[in-house]
């Protein structure tokens, strides 16, 4: 509504959690770093916010692409801290078009997001906060991993809410895992396996681990017929 809320945020960047009029419809823009106003918006959102209900708000998609526009997501039941002092509490939003529905799974334990499809919020699992946790993505419904990220060290964010996102990065297409915290502190969580994801889900793909490797190296190839077998590495 012409008021600047954010200005120059960098892609994949969080901000602090802030007071917003509540009750009055809201015209939101995203617009270009250097802008003065919103009439050169990338998108405009209509939305109004509830009273006395916390939102965490995404923007997530692609310029100029009719299949995955900008867009602005809200979840409405988001926590500044975690409901227990003594867990971690984690939500999940899912930024990457091009992945299909998928599972993601904070190993040893065992909790699942599932059935998460871009754009969509999944929380909040509370993990108590010792050890640590590896984070894998799975087809929806299989053991089909497309991603693996590495260890989370539970115990710096004890009695914090962390909300975990991917996103597609632009130069090398693909999937990056980021953690953001209450406070707006963004950093990434980074991955053990590469992938080589595939718009389509049944078509074929490569895994490479551990990434990084020191005197052994794994390449397990997925989905390839055996009259498909003609490839190098």
């Amino acid at each position: 509504n012409g008021t600047r809320f954010s200005n120059d945020a960098i892609p994949g960047a969080a901000m602090p959690f802030k007071y917003i009029p509540a009750g009055i419809p809201m015209n939101i823009a995203v617009s270009p770093f250097n802008s003065l106003n919103a009439q050169s918006a990338y998108g405009k959102f209509d939305f109004t916010f509830d009273n006395l209900k916390t939102y965490l708000a995404v923007s997530a998609g692609i310029r100029n692409d009719a299949l995955h526009p900008l867009q602005m997501f809200f979840y409405n039941a988001a926590q500044e801290a975690s409901v227990d002092t003594g867990h971690v509490s984690f939500l999940f939003f899912q930024g990457n078009p091009d992945w299909p529905m998928v599972d993601v799974r904070i190993s040893p334990f065992n909790d699942l997001f599932a059935g998460i499809s871009y754009g969509a919020f999944k929380g909040y699992q509370h993990l108590k906060a010792s050890g640590s946790a590896a984070i894998r993505v799975y087809e929806f419904g299989s053991m089909n991993l497309i991603a693996a990220f590495a260890s989370l060290d539970l115990a710096p964010y004890k009695g914090q809410s962390v909300t975990l996102f991917t996103k597609r990065e632009v130069q090398s297409g693909h999937t990056s895992l980021w953690a953001a915290l209450a406070d707006g502190t963004t950093f990434q969580i980074m991955p053990t396996v590469a992938t080589a994801e595939p718009l389509d889900p049944a078509g074929p793909s490569v895994l490479v681990f551990p990434n990084p490797a020191t005197s052994e190296l794994n390449v397990q190839v997925q989905n390839i017929a055996d009259s498909e077998l003609g490839y190098q590495v």
